[in-house]
C-alpha cells in the first residue's frame, strides 16, 4: 500500500522551482494554515497546528500537534502552565472524504496539576467541542452516524457510511444513537414550556404487547419527549408527572391513561386521530345500516 505525504510533494515540488529551505518551511506553514482554515475551520481547537497530512489507498490521516500554553485540570478545574516534557498521540475518525476514512492524529501535551489537594498529579489536555477523551470518533462524526441511523436505521447506516469509506459498525452506531436519546430525553425533562402531552402506547416488537411502551408527545411542537416502559396506569402516571408544566393531556380511549390523567390533575382531551377514526366509523355504520335497509325494501 503505497502512503504519499502532503510535506513530501510540497517540499519536492518547490526544490525542483529553486526555493531555499528556509522559503520551502515559511511557505508550508502557510499552505497547512490556510487547509486548517478552509476544511476545518470552528472544527479543530484553535490551540492545534496541522502539521502534515499522509494518503494512501483507504486512509487520510492529518497529523495535528499542541500549541497550546496553559490547560484546566479536568479532575479539579484548575488552570496549569507547568508542561510536562511528555506528549499523548490519539487518533480520532472523522467523516469520510471522497471513499477514504479520515483521521486526526493529535498530539496533545501533558500538564502537571498545580493543585495540591488533586489527586492527579498529571493530566492530558482536552479536546473540547472536538473529541471526548475516552473516543475514538470526532463528535461531528457520531453526530454523522447518527444522522444516518435515524434515516434508515444503524445496519443501513453502516454498509452507507462502509460505502463512504468510513470504519465504523452498525453496534457502534447504535451506541452513539443511544447516548445522543437520552442527552436528548434528559434535556426534554428539564423542560417548563410543555403546554399540552399527547399520550399513546407502541409495541416494540409488532402484535406483542408483552414490548408494550407509553410515548408522550409535546402536542403543539410534536415532537417526541419520552418513552418508558409498559403502558399501565401507574407507567403512565409516572410519565404524565415528569412534565408538570402540562395542563391539557390529549389521548385515546384507554382506560389506564384516562385514570392516570385524572389523578394527575390534568384536563384531558380526545386526540384528533381516534375522533377522525370514530367519526369515520360512525358513518360507516350508518351507511352499512341504510344498504341494509334499502337491500330489505327492495327484497319485498
Amino acid at each position: 500500500m503505497c502512503t504519499k505525504d502532503w510535506y513530501g510533494i510540497f517540499s519536492t515540488a518547490l526544490h525542483k522551482e529553486c526555493f531555499t529551505q528556509g522559503e520551502i518551511q515559511q511557505i508550508y506553514k502557510i499552505e497547512m494554515e490556510a487547509r486548517t482554515f478552509f476544511d476545518f475551520g470552528g472544527i479543530v481547537p484553535d490551540f492545534l497546528i496541522l502539521q502534515n497530512i499522509e494518503r494512501d489507498s483507504k486512509k487520510i490521516r492529518y497529523y495535528w500537534d499542541s500549541r497550546s500554553s496553559e490547560a484546566m485540570c479536568p479532575f479539579c478545574g484548575m488552570m496549569s502552565n507547568k508542561e510536562c516534557k511528555d506528549y499523548f498521540d490519539k487518533p480520532l475518525q472523522d467523516i469520510p472524504q471522497g471513499g477514504l476514512a479520515v483521521y486526526h492524529v493529535v498530539r496533545r501535551k501533558k500538564y502537571f496539576c498545580e493543585n495540591l489537594n488533586c489527586p492527579h498529579t498529571r493530566f492530558v489536555e482536552r479536546l473540547d467541542g472536538f473529541g471526548e477523551e475516552t473516543a475514538r470518533k470526532t463528535i461531528r462524526f457520531k453526530k454523522y452516524c447518527v444522522e444516518r441511523a435515524l434515516e434508515n436505521g444503524c445496519k443501513p447506516a453502516e454498509d452507507a457510511l462502509k460505502r463512504d469509506g468510513a470504519l465504523v459498525s452498525n453496534d457502534s452506531i447504535a451506541r452513539y444513537l443511544k447516548v445522543e436519546s437520552a442527552k436528548q430525553i434528559e434535556s426534554n425533562l428539564k423542560r417548563n414550556d410543555v403546554r399540552v402531552l399527547a399520550i399513546d402506547d407502541i409495541n416494540l416488537r409488532k402484535g406483542d404487547k408483552s414490548t408494550g411502551c407509553t410515548v408522550l408527545i409535546d402536542e403543539e411542537t410534536h415532537r417526541v419527549l419520552l418513552i418508558i416502559r409498559g403502558t399501565t396506569k401507574e407507567a403512565a402516571k409516572k410519565a404524565i408527572e415528569m412534565f408538570p408544566s402540562a395542563e391539557f393531556l390529549s389521548r385515546d380511549r384507554a382506560s389506564s391513561y384516562a385514570s392516570a390523567a385524572t389523578e394527575c390533575g390534568k384536563t384531558q382531551i380526545a386526540d384528533r386521530f381516534h375522533l377522525i377514526k370514530n367519526a369515520h366509523a360512525t358513518v360507516e355504520e350508518a351507511l352499512n345500516s341504510r344498504r341494509e335497509r334499502l337491500g330489505s325494501s327492495h327484497a319485498v
